[in-house]
């Protein structure tokens, strides 16, 4: 069995008219509240990617600049 087979067309370049197809097909779709709340729970606590970090001095000075 060739990788080709197993992860089909990851990777390969997809054409314009392709890519305007499929986001034509997605548009309007919304996800629904079950989704949504495994969303948010898949990126809480230990999960999320800022966990345990902390701004330095300068980040939050230019943070409070905008």
């Amino acid at each position: 069995m060739s990788l080709a087979s197993v992860h089909g067309n990851k990777g390969r370049k997809k054409s314009e008219e392709h890519r305007r197809k499929m986001s034509e097909s997605h548009k309007g779709r919304k996800h629904t509240e079950e989704t949504k709340m495994k969303m948010s729970d898949a990126k809480k606590g230990k999960n999320h990617p800022n966990y345990g970090k902390h701004h330095s001095e300068e980040t939050k000075r230019k943070m409070s600049e905008v």
